[in-house]
């Protein structure tokens, strides 16, 4: 049941394991390597390769790539993020990648910056033509992609992150998967306040046990408390046909005088204790 939550003693540098009765383990470490280098133009590849593997024994294995696509003109930190579902039900994984594109001069500011999201279909004659694209997405810079079925209807589900969306308020824009997919966004999810970094990372997973894919957002600037720290928050979103923007669970993280990103990133971490709910993995630098 999703109504127990007992914190117990923090662990600094490393990962928090909450399991879907809210009980704080910490398991290990977590080193987080944080990108974001500006590049002045981003000619950047994605590769795909075939993996065969024959056994567990030290092998080298020579990758074969069965599909690149190069970074089109005018487009910045092309697969920044990269995700797979199958969004349109046919039965193959589907490929989404997220780039800026420069819209307005001067280059290389933030502003100038458009988030855009390319969506090719999986199949026997997968291609390096797009099949969906989500452009003008507003100020997407500094951002997370993901998918899942938060609404139960059997296809994957767009979500995007831009935690500087929204006058900085951060947003998630959730655009349903369907056998003939739209351009439009079905769901947009405001952050809590200015600066909150909601939507930075977002996650998914069946943590309350109903078979649908709840919907997990980070905001790792959330919640700043009298002091001028900031407490850090994850949203948790329950799946559902009638899928709505109201948090159905809020969890707080930090320690008072600290700032340690709390949600920073987020995850479906499956289950790793075994009591038959998915568990949520958060992760919390300083």
């Amino acid at each position: 049941m999703l109504n127990n939550r007992e914190k117990v003693k923090t662990l600094r540098g490393i990962i928090f394991f909450i399991f879907a009765n809210f009980r704080f383990v910490r398991l290990g470490g977590l080193e987080i390597f944080r990108g974001g280098k500006k590049l002045s133009k981003a000619f950047v590849s994605i590769f795909i390769f075939l993996v065969f593997l024959t056994g567990f024994a030290q092998e080298t294995h020579n990758l074969e790539i069965i599909w690149q696509k190069t970074s089109p003109d005018s487009v910045f930190y092309f697969g920044r993020c990269i995700a797979s579902g199958d969004v349109n039900g046919d039965g193959f994984s589907d490929i989404m990648i997220v780039g800026d594109s420069v819209i307005e001069s001067p280059p290389h500011s933030d502003s100038c910056y458009r988030g855009r999201c390319w969506i090719f279909f999986g199949g026997p004659n997968f291609d390096t033509i797009p099949d969906i694209r989500l452009n003008n997405l507003q100020k997407l810079t500094f951002f997370d992609l993901h998918s899942g079925d938060i609404n139960g209807d059997g296809f994957d589900d767009v979500i995007l992150g831009a935690c500087n969306n929204a006058g900085a308020f951060g947003e998630v824009l959730v655009f349903l998967g369907a056998g003939i997919m739209d351009t439009i966004c079905d769901y947009k999810i405001r952050g809590p306040h200015s600066g909150s970094g909601f939507g930075g990372a977002i996650g998914s997973g069946d943590v309350n046990g109903d078979n649908y894919n709840d919907l997990i957002v980070g905001a790792c600037g959330a919640a700043p408390m009298p002091g001028g720290w900031l407490m850090g928050q994850v949203y948790i979103y329950f799946g559902d046909p009638n899928f709505d923007t109201i948090p159905d669970v809020i969890l707080n993280g930090g320690h008072e005088g600290d700032d340690e990103c709390f949600g920073c990133t987020v995850g479906g971490g499956g289950d790793v204790n075994s009591d038959g709910f998915e568990d949520v993995i958060i992760g919390a630098y300083q």
